[in-house]
């Protein structure tokens, strides 16, 4: 969240493969914001994987988001706890009392 907040350039590798990808899923929605930019490694079976294969798409990645696509990224929006209170209020009924 830090980094999301300073408007800093995030490049993100989520791991799909936990908990029906809901790393990817949030990733995703962020890039879509404009907050981060997401990345994959693609999948290579353990049996064949190799440290150059991995290293080299890695590597790859990494340059395509240094030559450019790390630019234009927006800060996330601080944190409005009284927002969400008042949401959370409005769901649940709750009114405040005006005296």
């Amino acid at each position: 969240m830090t980094t999301l907040r300073a408007g800093k350039p995030l490049l993100v590798v989520p791991n799909v493969d936990l908990m029906d990808n809901h790393q990817g899923q949030l990733a995703s929605e962020l890039e879509k914001g404009g907050y981060l930019v997401v990345s994959d490694i693609p999948y290579v079976p353990s049996q064949h994987r190799s440290s150059s294969l991995t290293s080299s798409t890695l590597k790859e990645n990494l340059t395509r988001f240094i030559d450019g696509k790390g630019k234009g990224i927006k800060a996330f929006p601080e944190r409005e706890p009284e927002r969400f209170r008042g949401i959370m209020d409005e769901m649940m009924g709750f009114k405040e009392d005006k005296l």
